[in-house]
């Protein structure tokens, strides 16, 4: 399994293959991220995960769907890839991993991209790497004396006998494929201890879509020709995954005394939407008083407080999801002043 190396571009030697990996341009601060090891505190910019008072917890396995001209290994069917992505916020502080299994790589140079699930036109770019072959064993010489007492004649690889007596392999014959083998995957790691770190601030909670392509080349006029689409993986209400957030209700400027909670749960598989739940409570409100939910700074509900002021609310309108929903904010109907907000 060929693994993306952090920080020190070291050859990774797995049978017919080296991985050598590049990450971010130099002089980039990097976070430590690791699942559940990490603290990567990132701000609230109207996104899921960032700034929130509570807890949310995303875990995704996805499918790496092939781009039409994925260079593919000799020999190989085609390209495949699975995607792992598990991520913990608690009070701002983001742990997680992401993980890529890709299979039927050709040999070349790679470059890994996330698009925001909030922003579409922000785009990251995790990490690089390369596919490369591993130097086939030279050939020996007619004469030449083999490892443990061998010998080969004619220029032909020779078998080998081992300090037992067993045959080896042969030496490897320059002549033949050393591409890589058909089955053999690629692995890019990103968190933790022992992976890739993300970038400085990055919100793995805001994942819209990974990209993997190929690198840019050069022509021969000097004009940059753009990577080819290898894998997308694009996050979305349709997305295989659980997502649960219980965050806090918190009063604006005018309102300090408001307290609540909101409780958000998905989960699908295979496409299909197993269970999803939306709750919210608030008190301290004004009473008796109309108010304008509004989810994500778009779709709302209106509604009115009770004598007490408080307010329940346990449905989302209609094309707002839960695995998507990062922010609720409750204002006054009669002038839009805020009264209270939860960010998920």
């Amino acid at each position: 399994m060929n693994t993306l190396i952090p920080a020190t571009m070291e050859k990774l030697k797995l049978g017919p293959r080296i991985l050598l990996t590049t990450l971010l341009a130099a002089g980039l601060a990097m976070a430590p991220a690791y699942l559940r090891a990490d603290e990567n505190e990132v701000e609230d910019d109207d996104e899921r995960g960032g700034e929130v008072v509570g807890t949310e917890v995303l875990e995704s396995d996805f499918d790496l769907v092939p781009g039409p001209n994925a260079p593919v290994e000799p020999g190989a069917p085609g390209v495949s890839g699975k995607g792992f992505l598990h991520a913990y916020n608690n009070n701002g502080t983001i742990t997680a991993t992401l993980d890529l299994v890709m299979f039927g790589l050709a040999f070349g140079d790679y470059v890994i991209t996330t698009t925001s699930l909030a922003d579409s036109t922000r785009v990251t770019q995790l990490g690089t790497f390369s596919l490369v072959a591993e130097p086939p064993d030279p050939v020996l010489e007619e004469g030449d004396e083999a490892e443990e007492g061998g010998s080969v004649e004619d220029g032909e690889p020779a078998e080998v006998e081992d300090g037992d007596g067993d045959d080896v392999d042969p030496v490897p014959d320059p002549n033949e494929d050393v591409g890589p083998f058909i089955g053999e995957d690629s692995y890019a790691h990103f968190g933790g201890t022992d992976g890739t770190p993300f970038p400085a601030g990055f919100n793995p909670l805001d994942i819209g879509k990974v990209t993997v392509t190929t690198a840019a080349t050069t022509d021969a006029s000097g004009n940059t020709v753009p990577g080819v689409v290898v894998f997308t993986a694009e996050f979305g209400p349709e997305q295989d995954g659980n997502f649960e957030a219980e965050v806090e209700v918190e009063g604006d400027v005018d309102h300090p005394d408001v307290t609540g909670t909101v409780l958000v749960r998905s989960k699908v598989k295979k496409k299909k939407v197993l269970a999803q739940r939306f709750a919210l409570v608030a008190k301290g409100l004004p009473a008796k008083t109309p108010v304008t939910v509004t989810f994500n700074d778009g779709k709302s509900l209106k509604l009115r407080t009770s004598r007490k002021g408080t307010l329940g609310i346990n449905r989302l309108p209609k094309g707002v999801h839960p695995a998507t929903l990062h922010k609720v904010e409750i204002k006054r109907s009669s002038d839009g002043k805020p009264v209270a907000h939860a960010n998920l």
